[in-house]
């Protein structure tokens, strides 16, 4: 009948309208599941963009972790004596700064557009990173007394430039408010086991402060694992 097929149209028109009204920054989508259809297609809206670059370099980020560990296992056990540099530590070594250099690059990169703003400005979130690297860099050596080595920069970066990353994909629509307090929250966990056992390291009998080295490695990489599932489901 007439009145039951204009009603139909109108119908369409406005799912139609709808799913076009969910379009956000950078061609993204806020996914509605019921209007998901399939796996696949539910997936396929959210891989893409910006959010592709950041899950890449997170995942980037988890291989330099994997081969840190790999390289700290073979050249620092206790009682070994190897060269930390040369030969297949070198290839580790090499391969753990390659990581981390291009998942902080796909973290970061760029976008065209201008308006994008989370909850944090990210240039305050770079003084901050800088001040509190400074602070903790005086409080651990005057409190603590412990010896300044380039971990203390590498947990500072790593917890600034991962709050940055949650902050960029809250602002895209990707990770809800209630999920960026979570994954604050975990990155938080993860930055404050690191710190503990960046302070005690010295004051651990050698056997257990090479296994307490490696935990941060693993706390920072399942928080980012975790991250990546956040922003894909």
């Amino acid at each position: 009948m007439p009145g039951e097929s204009d009603t139909a149209e109108k119908s369409h028109q406005v799912v139609i309208c709808d799913r076009a009204e969910r379009k956000t920054l950078y061609g993204m989508k806020r996914v509605d599941r019921k209007a998901a259809f399939t796996v696949h297609g539910y997936f396929k809206e959210r891989w893409s963009g910006v959010m592709r670059n950041i899950i890449t370099g997170q995942i980037l980020l988890i291989v330099c972790c994997v081969f840190y560990l790999i390289w700290w296992y073979r050249g620092f056990r206790p009682g070994a004596s190897v060269n930390r540099v040369g030969g297949l530590n070198g290839v580790l070594l090499l391969i753990t700064a390659a990581a981390g250099f291009a998942g902080i690059t796909f973290s970061l990169l760029p976008v065209e557009e201008k308006s994008l703003s989370g909850k944090l400005n990210p240039f305050h979130l770079l003084i901050g990173g800088i001040a509190a690297y400074i602070m903790l860099l005086l409080a651990t050596k005057l409190i603590w007394n412990r010896v300044v080595t380039m971990e203390l920069l590498l947990i500072v970066g790593w917890a600034t430039l991962e709050i940055t990353v949650i902050n960029r994909l809250n602002a895209i629509g990707i990770l809800s408010d209630g999920r960026f307090l979570m994954m604050c929250f975990v990155t938080g966990i993860a930055f404050v086991i690191s710190m503990i056992l960046y302070v005690a390291y010295y004051q651990m009998e050698e056997m257990r402060a090479f296994y307490a080295a490696m935990v941060p490695l693993i706390t920072e990489a399942a928080s980012m694992a975790i991250l990546i599932v956040a922003a894909l489901i």
